[in-house]
């Protein structure tokens, strides 16, 4: 299983403040990213390394044009609570991943009663349902690492849209992020 750019990022694009742009060279497909990190299935958004910790973490396959796809992130919420979204979406022509095939699956975890984890899937699903349905995302080498961007159907970058990505044999820690209003 590989990780995936396109539900990591944009979930953290309802979550905090925009990145800058990342350059726009070295652009790779997923294939070409899952050929390079093959090994080391843990994709970690905004790797820390003081604190061994991600904002995000994903695992990936690609299945002929789709791309199958397991993220988990952390909210900064009281009590704190642990956030899966399961999806699977396009690989376009250009080999990006694109918008959902299907709907999602989010699902929490928290020590809050079942209709408050439940209100917290729902935004946190909206906010991906009102980013996601033509957004398209692509891995930029930056070094031994990536950089991912997202860009809308017209080709825009969105807002959020850009993150560190490296590859690791194992999961880090998670690092809470902030929920925003979708």
């Amino acid at each position: 299983m590989r990780l995936m750019p396109l539900v990591p990022l944009l979930a953290l694009a309802a979550c905090e403040a925009p990145r800058p742009a990342a350059p726009t060279r070295d652009v790779l497909t997923l294939r070409q990213v899952a050929a390079e990190t093959s090994g080391r299935p843990y994709e970690c958004t905004e790797y820390e390394a003081e604190t061994d910790s991600c904002e995000a973490i994903a695992r990936w396959s690609i299945h002929g044009n789709a791309v199958h796809a397991e993220t988990l992130f952390a909210l900064n919420t009281v009590p704190p609570a642990k956030v899966r979204v399961r999806s699977r979406h396009r690989i376009d022509a250009q080999g990006r991943s694109c918008g959902f095939i299907g709907t999602p699956q989010v699902t929490v975890q928290s020590a809050e009663p079942a209709e408050t984890e439940k209100a917290i899937a729902g935004r946190v699903a909206a906010a991906l349902a009102a980013r996601m349905a033509t957004a398209c995302a692509t891995f930029i080498r930056a070094g031994d690492s990536y950089m991912t961007e997202v860009r809308d159907a017209q080709g825009h970058l969105m807002e959020g849209g850009t993150a560190r990505a490296r590859f690791f044999e194992r999961p880090r820690r998670l690092r809470p992020v902030q929920m925003q209003a979708p």
